[in-house]
């Protein structure tokens, strides 16, 4: 019985890819056919999708229109789950040549 528990636990931990609240209510026996949107996993999904790379581009653009920005402090913004996804449109930016990096700051790059 606890060897099982015990398997269950680990199986929770080591999920990466279904809604937390779905394997929760399914060890207890419990259905549940929407995704909950709020768990870590969930958040994942939500951060990885096409809309919000395309959300955090136009506002990484629109935040360097006027002045430099610090990438930490940008990505502070946002939860830390979020934060590869938001790294890797700063560096689809970066190689687009949309933006310009100087040390740990984002500049617009005028010359494009």
């Amino acid at each position: 019985m606890l060897v099982k528990k015990l398997k269950h636990v680990n199986d929770y931990l080591q999920n990466t890819s279904i809604c937390r609240s779905k394997v929760l209510l399914d060890y207890f026996g419990e259905k549940q056919s929407e995704d909950c949107n709020i768990c870590d996993i969930c958040i994942s999904k939500k951060a990885d999708s096409k809309s919000f790379r395309k959300d955090i581009r136009i506002r990484l653009l629109k935040s360097v229109e006027k002045n430099p920005i610090d990438i930490s402090t940008f990505i502070a913004s946002y939860s830390k789950i979020k934060e590869q996804v938001i790294l890797e449109e700063i560096n689809n930016l970066i190689s687009e040549k949309l933006l310009l990096k100087n040390g740990k700051t984002l500049k617009l790059n005028e010359y494009k």
